[in-house]
């Protein structure tokens, strides 16, 4: 894929979050600590909660599902905090980021309604090492989120003023560039389905019924299959280079692998080393081709 054909079918998306940090070093503690061990004052640091855990977990969660959303659904770029969006999936993401997003701003506004109690109550909690000073008095600045998204950037249109050589080189840079992105988003996309097939045929082979009593060892939960098939459905709205072979292994899976429910696969001996057969082949051959793209 050209770096032209790139640019058409992903952009590029930035997750930013910014969430309160509440905790703060006591240097008086840490003193008075290193001074009762015997210790240099730099061995260590106190830090001090300044809320309690149960108040920031709303929104230490929310972070957290936006966070897992955003990195499900794109893909590695070259750079940290930059990730491939496939076109095909911007319109999930943007509306399910949209809903995430007003959950995280819902709990930082709780947040922020009890913020008075809180430092209320710190006085109390923290007794002598309380500082006024270490509690904002405007809290609400110390979240925010923000979404940027970017297009790809395209050798062709590459307009800088310099000679007719260099600009042959830099366009050629960024084609190699484009070129090794593609290179490891795809990649990204077989380690998934890898991860998710060999998880599957390691816990089916550990899987253990005794007959006579009915209890079970290693067992495995729904989720199991589930995992894969969320997977599975997702790797289409990723896959913006429309790699065959890729789509083929993953039709090969939920063929093979997705026809029987979790339950199936605990009640049929059969059944379940007939998939856990296939699993381990297609876990195989998935490592094979991400071997054979990386070399």
């Amino acid at each position: 894929m050209s770096s032209s054909s790139f640019s058409e079918t992903a952009m590029l998306v930035a997750l930013n979050v910014r969430c309160y940090g509440a905790t703060r070093e006591d240097k008086k503690i840490s003193e008075d600590v290193a001074k009762q061990r015997g210790v240099h004052a730099n061995a260590g640091k106190y830090a001090k909660n300044l809320v309690p855990k149960t108040a920031l977990e709303p929104v230490v969660k929310a972070i957290g599902a936006l966070r897992s959303f955003h990195y499900d659904n794109t893909l590695p770029w070259l750079d940290d905090g930059v990730r491939i969006l496939p076109a095909m999936n911007y319109e999930l993401y943007k509306t399910a980021m949209e809903s995430l997003k007003d959950q995280y701003e819902s709990a930082v506004a709780r947040f922020v309604r009890e913020w008075p109690q809180i430092v209320a109550d710190a006085q109390t909690r923290l007794n002598s090492m309380f500082r006024a000073a270490d509690y904002p008095l405007d809290v609400r600045g110390r979240f925010g989120i923000h979404i940027r998204f970017m297009p790809v950037a395209d050798a062709a249109d590459f307009r800088v003023q310099m000679s007719h050589v260099e600009r042959a080189q830099l366009q050629e840079e960024i084609s190699a560039t484009m070129g090794e992105a593609q290179n490891t988003a795809t990649l990204d996309m077989y380690r998934r389905l890898m991860t998710a097939t060999k998880t599957m045929a390691d816990r089916l082979a550990a899987y253990r019924k005794d007959s006579s009593t009915g209890r079970t060892a290693n067992p495995f939960r729904d989720s199991l299959v589930e995992n894969l098939r969320d997977v599975c459905v997702l790797i289409p709205k990723l896959n913006f280079a429309g790699d065959e072979r890729l789509e083929s292994l993953r039709c090969e899976i939920e063929e093979e692998l997705l026809a029987n429910s979790a339950a199936d696969l605990r009640e049929s001996d059969a059944t379940r080393e007939s998939v856990r057969r296939s699993a381990e082949g297609l876990s195989e051959r998935l490592a094979e081709f991400m071997g054979d793209s990386h070399s």
